[in-house]
C-alpha cells in the first residue's frame, strides 16, 4: 500500500469533497422529495449518508465548528431509523437534517488547514511532461487555482 502525505490526503479530500457536492446535493434532493411525500425514514437514512461519507473524508476538519452537536444529534437519529430504534418521526425532523447537511455540503468556506500552501520547490514538476499531454499545467499550485475558479463560477450561476 502508498503512504500519502496527511497534507496531499486533506487536499485530496478537499477536492473528492467539491467533485461530489453537485451528487450528494442530488442525494439530498431526492431526500426532500422522500419526505415531502412523508416516506421520512428513508430520507432521513439518505441525508444521514450523504452526513458520515463527509465526516469520513479528509474533509471532515472543514466542518463548522458551531454545529457539531447538530451534527451529532442528525448521527444519532439516523442510527435510530437505520436500526429500527427510531420513534415516530415528523417530515419537519427529516427536513432539518436534510437542510443541516445541505448547509454543511454547500459550505464554501474551508480552514486554511485543510488546504496546504505549496512551497515554489513543492510545485515544481519533477520531470517535464512530454506527448499529448505537454500542454496540461501539471503543477498543483495550478489545480488549486482552476478548482477555485470553478467553483466560485458554480456558486455565481
Amino acid at each position: 500500500m502508498i503512504s500519502v502525505p496527511d497534507e496531499a490526503a486533506n487536499h485530496l479530500g478537499a477536492i473528492l469533497l467539491a467533485f461530489n457536492r453537485e451528487i450528494f446535493g442530488g442525494f439530498l434532493d431526492e431526500a426532500d422529495e422522500l419526505a415531502a411525500l412523508g416516506q421520512v425514514t428513508s430520507a432521513v437514512l439518505i441525508a444521514g449518508t450523504v452526513l458520515e461519507y463527509v465526516e469520513r473524508s479528509p474533509a471532515a476538519g472543514s466542518l463548522p465548528i458551531g454545529t457539531r452537536s447538530e451534527i451529532e444529534a442528525w448521527r444519532r437519529l439516523r442510527n435510530q431509523v437505520a436500526y429500527g430504534s427510531a420513534d415516530a418521526l415528523s417530515v419537519q425532523q427529516a427536513r432539518q437534517v436534510i437542510d443541516g447537511v445541505r448547509r454543511i455540503l454547500l459550505t464554501r468556506d474551508v480552514p486554511e488547514r485543510s488546504v496546504p500552501r505549496l512551497s515554489p520547490e513543492a510545485g515544481a514538476a519533477p520531470h517535464a511532461v512530454r506527448g499529448k499531454y505537454a500542454h496540461v499545467p501539471t503543477s498543483s499550485a495550478d489545480f488549486i487555482k482552476r478548482k477555485r475558479e470553478d467553483l466560485e463560477l458554480e456558486n455565481r450561476g
